[in-house]
């Protein structure tokens, strides 16, 4: 029997850090799960480090004076890659995903995975009955499914 929480809602243009928790979910009888896999959104990533790449070109290319430069073109004239300025600053990036979950308010297990590596083991003899599951980081989650064995997982 594998547990999944579904999709969420995501906003695909939000770089912020993020903290998502399930309601309770009430199962049948305590169950030993040995496995989770998390089912990141590779293609958001990929967009974040496009966006990365972007800011850098933009620290390239105002290195210089930039007031300068700004004093030579007329404003609104010339087109600085799309007008996609931003500040390095205001961004925060990290591939990982901190999954946690608890029982009645306490902390059962907790597991960091990354867009490559998303299935992990739970502790040896891990059993619950009223999982909540919490995911943090900063790419967009599709799935968390906790699982008996790494077959059932492969299903999803």
């Amino acid at each position: 029997m594998a547990l999944a929480i579904y999709q969420w809602g995501a906003d695909d243009k939000n770089y912020l850090q993020y903290r998502w928790r399930s309601g309770v979910k009430l199962l049948p009888a305590e169950t030993n799960f040995s496995y989770g896999r998390v089912v990141l959104d590779a293609e958001f990533y990929q967009r974040i480090i496009d966006t990365i790449d972007l800011i850098s070109d933009n620290q390239v290319t105002f290195s210089g004076d930039i007031q300068g430069a700004l004093r030579k073109n007329t404003l609104r004239t010339v087109t600085l890659r799309g007008d996609s300025l931003k500040r390095v600053g205001d961004y925060s990036l990290s591939s990982d995903v901190t999954v946690n979950i608890y029982e009645d308010g306490e902390l059962k297990a907790s597991a960091t995975v990354s867009v490559v590596d998303s299935i992990f083991a739970l502790p040896k003899g891990f059993t619950i009955k009223r999982p909540v599951v919490e995911a943090t980081g900063y790419v967009p989650v599709f799935a968390v499914i906790l699982a008996q064995s790494v077959e059932e997982l492969q299903s999803w």
